[in-house]
C-alpha cells in the first residue's frame, strides 16, 4: 500500500509543482511538507482536507486505501439511486434498522447532491444496505442493473433477510409497510420469494 508521503509526493510532482509552491498554500514551511512526503510527520484534519481539495483526491486515496483518485458523479447517483424515493430521515432509518449503522440527515444530503465524499467504510454501509459491492459506486448504474446484482447475490446466497426484520413486519400484520419496503427497494421476484419463505419458517 502505498504511503501517504509518497502519494502526496507523486501528486505534487504530477502537477509540477515544488514543496515551496505546495508550501505557500498551506501556509507551512518547506521542510513540513518535506517531512510529510517522508513520512516523518503527519499532518493535521484540516491540512489533509486541504490537500485532498487541492489535488482533487479523495482522503481515501492519499492514504493509500483506494487507486480510485477522485469521487465521480456516479456515487452521488448511486446514493440516490439505492435511497429511491426515502426522505433523508427515512432513508436513516432503514439504513439504521438494516446495518446497525447511524447516519445523519445532513450527511445524507451532502453525499447525494456530492458536496461531500463519503469515505470507504459509509460506502460499505450503503452497499450492505443495498446488497451490492462496493464497487457499484464507481460506475455509472441503472435501477436495472441495481435489481441485476442484487439477483445475482441472492442466487450467490449473499443476502439473508434477519429473522428481526420480518417478525417486526409481521407482529402487527404490517403487510403494507412490508409491500412498501418491496416496491421502494425495486426488489426482484427472487427477493421476494426469499422474503415469502422466511414468512413460512416463521409460520411453521
Amino acid at each position: 500500500m502505498i504511503s501517504f508521503g509518497s502519494r502526496i509526493k507523486i501528486l505534487r510532482e504530477e502537477n509540477l509543482e515544488t514543496q515551496d509552491d505546495i508550501a505557500r498554500i498551506l501556509n507551512v514551511s518547506r521542510a513540513t511538507i518535506s517531512k510529510y512526503e517522508s513520512n516523518d510527520r503527519e499532518p493535521d484534519i484540516k491540512t489533509i482536507k486541504s490537500l485532498a481539495r487541492h489535488f482533487g483526491a479523495t482522503i481515501d486515496y492519499l492514504f493509500g486505501e483506494t487507486e480510485i483518485k477522485n469521487m465521480p458523479e456516479s456515487i452521488a447517483e448511486n446514493i440516490r439511486l439505492i435511497k429511491g424515493s426515502f426522505s433523508d430521515q427515512d432513508f436513516c432509518t432503514v439504513i439504521r434498522e438494516s446495518t446497525g449503522v447511524s447516519l445523519e440527515e445532513i450527511e445524507i444530503n451532502n453525499y447525494i447532491s456530492n458536496k461531500y465524499i463519503p469515505i470507504t467504510a459509509v460506502l460499505s454501509v450503503f452497499a450492505d444496505y443495498a446488497g451490492v459491492d462496493i464497487e457499484f459506486f464507481y460506475r455509472k448504474n441503472s435501477l436495472a442493473d441495481l435489481d441485476k446484482l442484487r439477483n445475482e447475490r441472492v442466487k450467490e446466497g449473499k443476502i439473508n433477510l434477519k429473522r428481526s426484520d420480518v417478525e417486526r413486519l409481521m407482529r402487527d400484520s404490517d403487510f403494507v409497510s412490508l409491500a412498501y419496503k418491496i416496491k421502494q427497494n425495486n426488489l426482484s421476484v427472487c427477493v421476494i420469494n426469499n422474503i415469502i419463505n422466511c414468512i413460512i419458517d416463521l409460520k411453521g
